[in-house]
């Protein structure tokens, strides 16, 4: 299970780890590779929110640093940042960053891999980079880790 920074808002956790939650059913936990999730956005929405549950979900032990290309205040949806916040308070895996200037996809990916070599003690077996709406499911991190 994902290691929390403090106690659970109950209803954070029942949208990012359903009761019938079983660590022992996922695929992943086969592995034992240290993964980095580099995730770039811009305008982030509600499909990243379900990505990022996905992921804690399905990966419990993959870490994740979400990079923020420097999203403007006036598109922000503020609700989707809060969600995003309260994530970051909650779980020590997930790292929510943002870029000091709008850098497209590649200077936010280059961020979150400065981000890991400066403030990661180990550094990553594998780092796996996704789009911001991307859906996954049980074996995606599984299917990425039998490639190499």
């Amino acid at each position: 299970m994902p290691h929390a920074k403090h106690s659970y808002d109950r209803g954070l956790v029942s949208f990012v780890l359903p009761s019938n939650y079983q660590e022992n059913s996922l695929i992943y936990t086969t592995y034992n590779v240290d993964t980095v999730a580099i995730i770039p956005t811009y305008d982030p929405q509600m499909p990243l929110i379900h990505m990022i549950g996905d992921l804690l979900l399905f990966a419990p032990n993959i870490r994740i640093v979400l990079v923020d290309d420097c999203t403007p205040n006036e598109i922000k949806n503020h609700e989707v940042y809060n969600y995003l916040h309260r994530l970051n308070a909650t779980f020590d895996s997930l790292t929510f960053i943002k870029t000091p200037q709008n850098s497209l996809k590649a200077g936010a990916l280059n961020t979150g891999l400065e981000y890991i070599e400066k403030h990661f003690d180990r550094k990553p077996d594998v780092i796996i980079t996704f789009d911001d709406e991307v859906r996954i499911d049980a074996t995606t991190i599984n299917a990425h880790l039998e490639g190499l």
